[in-house]
């Protein structure tokens, strides 16, 4: 059994004039193929190569890997356009709304962030 969107019926049969925000034929949400969806709250960190600062980007996506690749080749986020990016945390979540939480709290707070970058730090040196 197949569990669908309430609206399926309405987005299914296209464009409704008086009805705006109508979406074309066919492309209704099947919502039990987004229940077992993950998503990664990731916080990214570059080096300049100028004057070695050190610059960190968070954000959230449901394809870490993907995501990383885009902002390597300046794809992703402006922010994040031109520069080298490594993966310094990710942690997985089973809903959007937990993960954008997430993602919100590591924003806002700076100690959790600079925490992580320091971290990420010692162990890339201590490796090279």
């Amino acid at each position: 059994m197949q569990i669908w969107s309430l609206r399926l019926s309405v987005r299914t049969r296209g464009f409704h004039p008086r009805k705006r925000g109508s979406i074309p034929l066919g492309t209704a949400i099947n919502l039990k193929s987004h229940h077992n969806m993950k998503y990664y709250v990731y916080l990214l960190i570059s080096i300049s190569s100028k004057n070695n600062k050190v610059i960190s980007y968070v954000g959230y996506t449901n394809n870490l890997k993907r995501r990383l690749f885009l902002h390597n080749n300046s794809q992703g986020a402006k922010f994040t356009r031109g520069k080298k990016w490594n993966l310094a945390y990710s942690k997985i979540f089973k809903s959007k709304s937990l993960a954008m939480k997430k993602e919100y709290e590591l924003k806002k707070n700076s100690k959790i962030r600079s925490k992580i970058k320091n971290d990420f730090l010692k162990k890339k040196f201590k490796n090279d």
